[in-house]
């Protein structure tokens, strides 16, 4: 089982991927408010441009490997793609 060939059989782009890592991302650093002092850390050591670098590639790559590992199963991958097409629907079109 290959995560691309499922994400193909649910019509799920790329761009749909990124934006829900995009989001998930957004909330993540939202959750800073009460220690800025943590997020200021993490932009000036250069690990959130590090997360932010190819982060569909390495996301999909990290998919792959814990269908491969048996950490994930096709019943999860499946839940993502729906939690994917979710933001996707909510995403603007510009």
């Amino acid at each position: 089982m290959d995560i691309h060939r499922l994400l193909q059989e649910h019509d799920v782009a790329i761009d749909d991927i990124r934006w829900y890592l995009a989001l998930t991302t957004a909330e993540r650093f939202l959750s800073y408010q009460e220690v800025p002092e943590e997020l200021a850390l993490l932009i000036w050591r250069g690990t959130i441009a590090d997360e932010l670098y190819e982060m569909e590639e390495r996301w999909l790559s990290l998919q792959n490997q814990k269908l491969s590992d048996g950490r994930l199963d096709e019943a999860g991958i499946r839940e993502l793609i729906r939690e994917i097409k979710s933001a996707a629907e909510r995403r603007p079109l510009s």
